[in-house]
């Protein structure tokens, strides 16, 4: 996770306007400073000096090291470039992306993201109001990240959000059952393989080993086997159906 630290510029500033503020959005910015040392602290002395001729002002800066927070995020900051009573000004809470030479851009945009998803968690801002500067103002920013394609930044953030799962474990909510891959018995493998649950139907149990050696899991369809010694004549482990599942006994039965 990205390293943050709070660095509130002074209350008397003009270029913090101390309105209140309910944020509905994120607006990613990037500073276009490419000269050395241009990172979040130095952004951080710009604003606390006043935010230079046009008094701006933003929420966050993030580079490849931290982010530094200089406005609340319930307080309006003048970052959007779309008037007093616009909705990127008032609405939405402003992270200025560094992208001085002597910073790595990947780090930055790693930790630009942990800050993203932290914002949404903490105000419960969907993803589809994480925005471009240029929603509000049409200028082109985020520059470097709308050329390399803005997708990156919002898998980035997705990424985070809903991680994706062990490929070597899956778990089943509807029967609270795990399949896994292990070196002798790599059965989720073999389950993936086959079809998933529309041929082979959901685990009933877990898996287990049993005196012969021989791994096993019911599933509502079949039996899968995994032999660790090979079967047959055919190396190990080897992943094989051993037999019907639940399902298709009972309608044997029936």
């Amino acid at each position: 996770m990205v390293s943050t630290r709070i660095a509130l510029i002074p209350e008397s500033n003009n270029n913090r306007p101390m309105l209140k503020m309910t944020p509905r959005y994120i607006t990613i910015h990037e500073t276009a400073n490419r000269n050395r040392g241009a990172n979040a602290e130095m952004h951080r002395r710009f604003l606390a000096n006043g935010g230079g001729s046009e008094g701006v002002s933003f929420h966050w800066a993030v580079d490849d090291i931290e982010a530094v927070q200089m406005i609340p995020e319930n307080e309006v900051a003048w970052h959007a470039g779309d008037g007093y009573w616009g909705r990127g000004n008032q609405q939405s809470i402003g992270i200025e992306t560094c992208v001085h030479a002597d910073g790595n851009w990947e780090q930055t945009l790693a930790n630009l993201a942990d800050l993203v998803v932290e914002i949404m968690a903490r105000h419960k801002i969907p993803l589809e109001n994480v925005v471009q500067h240029n929603r509000w103002s049409q200028k082109d920013c985020p520059h470097d990240l709308r050329v390399q394609g803005w997708d990156v930044l919002i898998d980035m953030i997705k990424a985070r959000i809903d991680p994706q799962p062990d490929p070597n474990a899956w778990h089943f909510t509807e029967t609270d059952k795990w399949v896994i891959n292990t070196p002798e018995a790599p059965i989720l493998s073999f389950y993936k393989a086959g079809g998933t649950k529309e041929v082979y139907g959901l685990p009933l149990s877990g898996m287990v080993r049993r005196d012969d050696g021989v791994y096993e899991q019911l599933f509502e369809n079949v039996l899968i086997e995994s032999w660790p010694k090979g079967w047959a004549g055919r190396p190990g482990p080897y992943v094989r159906l051993g037999g019907l599942g639940q399902r298709y006994l009972a309608q044997k039965k029936a």
